[in-house]
């Protein structure tokens, strides 16, 4: 349904093709740094700007986030932390072009709740793709702490995907717990 009938036109037309980020972070800010889910489509450093080396296609209307979890050094308070780069293909002429953005401490938010709607879903989905494949980095978070943060971000504003995270959320707990429903 969701292919088909709400976002035809994005799956229809491609808008970018080989898209690829890279994130290169500031080693004196960041002490270390994880990316969250991609793990099986993560470019090599030297790989970024060979054009050779596939990357996602972008639909018209459509979005990609790439999570990543940070723990900064504890004297760095200001500053930049890194640089994120995009690349991708012009999709009828093929011609690669790139951007790049200096990422900042500014950018931040002190609180997860006071961090965009979209921005909490997309780590909510993240750490409930975590749970379910038992992952260290989701030790002793349980599907009932994760669906109170989505019920909290649900407050803020409704949304068919937070009601469609909220299910699968509610489906896997009674998967886990053995109460399947038919």
């Amino acid at each position: 349904r969701r292919i088909f009938v709400e976002n035809l036109t994005g799956t229809l037309e491609v808008i970018a093709r080989d898209v690829k980020i890279q994130v290169d972070f500031n080693p004196e800010m960041v002490r270390s740094w994880r990316l969250v889910g991609y793990e099986n489509r993560d470019v090599a450093d030297e790989k970024f700007r060979d054009n050779r080396e596939d990357g996602g296609e972008m639909g018209a209307g459509h979005a990609v986030t790439a999570l990543y979890e940070l723990k900064l050094h504890d004297h760095r308070s200001n500053g930049n932390i890194g640089t994120v780069s995009i690349r991708y293909k012009d999709p009828d002429t093929f011609r690669a072009s790139e951007f790049s953005r200096a990422i900042s401490t500014r950018d931040f938010v002190g609180r997860f709740s006071s961090a965009s709607t979209s921005f909490r879903l997309a780590a909510s989905a993240a750490e409930f793709a975590e749970i379910l494949k038992k992952s260290y980095w989701a030790k002793g978070i349980t599907l009932g702490d994760l669906r109170e943060e989505v019920g909290g971000i649900s407050e803020d504003r409704w949304s068919s995907e937070i009601g469609e995270l909220l299910s699968l959320i509610d489906r896997a707990d009674r998967l886990l717990e053995g109460r399947v429903e038919r």
